[in-house]
C-alpha cells in the first residue's frame, strides 16, 4: 500500500481527498455508502474498507474519543456478532479486510492439517462397457443396449461436494483481491479438482461439524464483500451497516445475559411487529444513531405499540453513547393504558482486549437494567 493515497475517516464525515471523492462519484456500486451535498461527499453509517489498485479508504464508527481504539472496537463488535473466534494472535491495526482473510485461511488450513480434507459419497452417473453400481433400467430399455454400454449410477467417495465447492469458490474470490496470498495458494492447491460453486444449502453432521466455523467465515466474507471493475480497475468494498451491526451486537449481549428472545415477530391483524429484544418484563429497541435532545415522535409511537400489543408495561430505547449519556424516563398513554419508556445510552468505548471487552459491555448492560429496576 506504499505510495497509495490512504484516507481514514469516521462515519458521517466528509471525504477530504479529492481523488477518492471523484472515484466514488464515478463508481455506482459505492453510492449506497455515501450521500452528497454542496459541501461534498459524506459517509453514512456504513463502515469498513474500500480499495482499488491505487486508492484505500477506511471508514470507522465514532465510538471512542481515542482514534486508536475505534478500529479495535469495530472489529470486536463484528467478531462477537458473527460468532468468530480464534482471534488472539492477530494484530487489529493491520489491514482490516486482511485480518478476516487470515482468520478464514488459517482456520481452514489448521483443520485440514489436523484431520485431512473432508470427503463425501457423491452420486456419479456414467456410461461404461461394464456394469458398475446400479443399472439405469429406463435408459437400458430405450437404447436396447445397441452400443453394448451400460448407463449406471454409483456413489464415489470424493472431495467434490457442496461444502468444498463453497470453500474453493471463496478461496479463489479472496485470492483475486488479497495482498497476502500464501495461505490462499496453499488452500487452492489442496482443493484442486473441486468445482467452485456458491452453495448455502449445506447440512452439518458429526462428520463435517469441524468445518462449521470455516463455513461461517466463508459466508461472512462473501456476504460483506462487493467487487466490481471500473475503468480497468478492480474495486472491492468490505462494508458493514452500523445500524444492523449495533442491533446484532447488543441483541447477542442481551441474549447471553438475560436469555432474551430476539426479533420475535407477531401479527396483530395485518400489523406485523418485530421488536429487537423481548425480556420477561420489558421490550427493548436498539437504535444506532446520535441521540438528539428529545425522543422522536415516531420512536415513541413505536414503543407504545410494542408495549401495548405485547402486553409489556416497560419499554426501553437503547442508543450507543456518542458524546453524552442520556437517561430519560417517559410515560406513554393514559393511566389506564400506561407504558413506561426508558431512554438510555450504552458506552461502547474501552481499551480492553476482546474477551475483557465483551465481559465489560455485559456488565454495563446489567448496570443499566439494575438502575431501571431500582
Amino acid at each position: 500500500m506504499k505510495g497509495f493515497p490512504i484516507e481514514q475517516i469516521y462515519e458521517h464525515q466528509y471525504i477530504t481527498d479529492n481523488k477518492i471523492a471523484q472515484y466514488i462519484k464515478e463508481t455506482e456500486s459505492l453510492h449506497k455508502y455515501f450521500t452528497s451535498d454542496f459541501k461534498g461527499i459524506k459517509a453514512t453509517s456504513f463502515c469498513g474498507v474500500i480499495k482499488t489498485n491505487n486508492i484505500s479508504l477506511l471508514i470507522l464508527p465514532k465510538i471512542s474519543k481515542d482514534k486508536n481504539y475505534n478500529l479495535n472496537i469495530f472489529l470486536f463488535m463484528i467478531l462477537y456478532s458473527h460468532n468468530i473466534s480464534n482471534i488472539n494472535n492477530f494484530k487489529y491495526q493491520e489491514n482490516m479486510f486482511e485480518v478476516f482473510i487470515k482468520l478464514f485461511s488459517n482456520n481452514l488450513l489448521k483443520i485440514i492439517n489436523q484431520t485431512g480434507i473432508y470427503k463425501e459419497y457423491q452420486p456419479v452417473i456414467e456410461r461404461n462397457n461394464y456394469l458398475k453400481g446400479r443399472l439405469i433400467l429406463k435408459d437400458f430399455i430405450l437404447k436396447n443396449n445397441f452400443d453394448n454400454k451400460f448407463l449406471s449410477e454409483y456413489d464415489e467417495f470424493n472431495i467434490n461436494h457442496k461444502l468444498n465447492q463453497l470453500f474453493i469458490y471463496t478461496i479463489k474470490k479472496l485470492k483475486s483481491i488479497s495482498k497476502n496470498k500464501l495461505e490462499l495458494i496453499k488452500l487452492e492447491n489442496i482443493f484442486h479438482g473441486v468445482e467452485p460453486k456458491f452453495n448455502e444449502d449445506i447440512h452439518f453432521n458429526h462428520l463435517n461439524l469441524r468445518f462449521k466455523e470455516s463455513y461461517n467465515l466463508a459466508k461472512f466474507l462473501l456476504k460483506h464483500l462487493t467487487n466490481t471493475k471500473v475503468k480497468n480497475y478492480e474495486t472491492f468494498s468490505f462494508m458493514f451497516d452500523m445500524d444492523i451491526l449495533f442491533e446484532d451486537f447488543m441483541s447477542k449481549i442481551f441474549q447471553e445475559v438475560y436469555r432474551a428472545k430476539l426479533q420475535n415477530s407477531k401479527y396483530f391483524g395485518n400489523l406485523k411487529l418485530q421488536p429487537d429484544v423481548i425480556l420477561d418484563n420489558m421490550i427493548i429497541d436498539l437504535k444506532y444513531k446520535i441521540f438528539s435532545e428529545d425522543v422522536k415522535k415516531e420512536d415513541k409511537y413505536q414503543m407504545y405499540i410494542y408495549g401495548n400489543n405485547f402486553e409489556k408495561q416497560n419499554t426501553m430505547l437503547l442508543y450507543p453513547k456518542h458524546l453524552k449519556n442520556i437517561q430519560e424516563d417517559l410515560q406513554l398513554g393514559t393511566n389506564q393504558h400506561k407504558i413506561n419508556l426508558f431512554v438510555r445510552t450504552i458506552d461502547l468505548d474501552s481499551e480492553l482486549n476482546y474477551k475483557e471487552y465483551i465481559a465489560e459491555i455485559k456488565n454495563r448492560v446489567k448496570k443499566i437494567m439494575e438502575d431501571i429496576q431500582t
